[in-house]
């Protein structure tokens, strides 16, 4: 964490959880400035169904990046049926974010 806050990451990406999921973590290394970042989990792609998470299917995490955020989108996939959108999120990268949906 110390390094994260030292050098100014914005995102961290999370793996082996079985589950997606995002969190924005405050963090500070003297008390007084506090460094925000974001720590986002992608889930699994290919796990049986019994290891899975609450969301209970398979799923791929997709960063888009522009100039001024980053939109982390999860879909569900499935052997057969076309991927389909879970949830997405813009992560700002230079301004306050209002958190995860």
């Amino acid at each position: 964490m110390q390094w994260i806050v030292r050098h100014q990451v914005k995102i961290v990406l999370h793996g082996h959880m079985h589950q997606p999921f995002c969190a924005k973590v405050s963090r500070s290394l003297d008390h007084k400035n506090f460094h925000d970042f974001w720590v986002l989990g992608i889930g699994s792609c290919g796990v049986k169904q019994d290891h899975l998470g609450e969301i209970g299917k398979n799923t791929i995490g997709l960063l888009r990046f522009s100039p001024r955020q980053v939109t982390f989108s999860v879909y569900t996939i499935h052997p057969v049926d076309e991927p389909k959108l879970h949830w997405s999120i813009p992560i700002p990268l230079f301004t306050e974010a209002s958190g995860c949906s």
